[in-house]
């Protein structure tokens, strides 16, 4: 599975948790999201997941880093990065939007946008 599908399915949970006030577990899956992003190459959008976890939480280990990719270079943020993998890899994630009824299927992305602009917007617009 590639980076952007990982990317739109921790954004997602990231929304559902907000929606439920369940605040550390948004800030997980957007972590998730982030490092996803950044692998896929949308920094727009991991930028956009720092700046929303550290809305929230500005204690958080993402604080100590300027962007996302500085983050994944960085020999103390690998190690949480991974658990957080460990924790709830994207087989995990699958299965928990489809127990909470979400579509796995990727939204038609119009011409002239990618995937990780839509996920932009559903970030922005939280």
């Amino acid at each position: 599975m590639s980076y952007d599908h990982r990317t739109y399915y921790y954004a997602e949970l990231a929304a559902i948790s907000q929606d439920k006030q369940q605040m550390p577990a948004r800030d997980r899956f957007l972590t998730l999201a982030g490092i996803n992003a950044t692998r896929a190459g949308w920094l727009k959008v991991a930028e956009e997941c720092r700046r929303l976890i550290l809305q929230h939480n500005p204690q958080h280990l993402i604080g100590r880093f300027r962007t996302f990719p500085e983050a994944l270079r960085d020999t103390d943020f690998q190690p949480f990065a991974a658990q957080l993998e460990r924790q709830c890899p994207i087989e995990k994630a699958e299965h928990l939007l489809a127990g909470l009824g979400v579509c796995l299927e990727l939204p038609t992305v119009p011409d002239g946008k990618t995937l990780g602009d839509i996920v932009l917007q559903h970030l922005m617009e939280r």
